[in-house]
């Protein structure tokens, strides 16, 4: 089987690509767990509406409904669930109009999230995640967790279960 390899780099510029996404996902965390109310909500969603496309294409997250509006919702639903939320970068590569990275996502549940309860459980993430920036908004974004790690943690698959 031939290897597909892109025509050329991308267009766009490193340096703009790689201060949207820092930017972006350092906001996203800068209120966690604090303050106690509901005002970090509303940050939230600024934060997405200044850094994300209104059509932005989200791929591999659980979004309820496309674009900025629904990822919007989902890290706001992230957010509650987890609020002590830490996300330790561990590589930030950005060529062009696109940026990748590899995470590790900290936290403790304290509610409801995936359709599972609360656990009160410690997790350790590992993921990576793809983006693409164009003027200066993310127009895509593509995520890589370790589902099934973080599905063991919790408790909802058995330890044993290997893929």
């Amino acid at each position: 089987m031939p290897v597909i390899l892109p025509d050329a780099n991308p267009d766009g510029d490193t340096e703009e690509t790689r201060r949207v996404f820092v930017e972006f996902m350092v906001g996203q965390e800068r209120d966690f767990p604090y303050p106690p109310d509901d005002s970090w909500k509303g940050r939230m969603r600024a934060l997405v509406e200044e850094y994300c496309d209104p059509d932005i294409v989200i791929r591999n997250v659980p979004v309820r409904s496309p674009g900025r509006d629904g990822y919007a919702d989902f890290l706001v639903a992230l957010g509650m669930a987890y609020p002590d939320g830490q996300t330790s970068f561990n590589l930030i590569a950005a060529d062009g109009d696109t940026v990748a990275s590899k995470w590790t996502f900290r936290a403790t549940q304290q509610s409801a999230h995936f359709e599972h309860g609360a656990a009160g459980q410690k997790i350790e993430i590992d993921g990576m995640s793809f983006a693409r920036v164009r003027g200066g908004k993310l127009v895509e974004y593509y995520s890589l967790a370790d589902k099934l790690a973080w599905a063991k943690q919790l408790g909802i698959v058995d330890q044993s279960v290997e893929l």
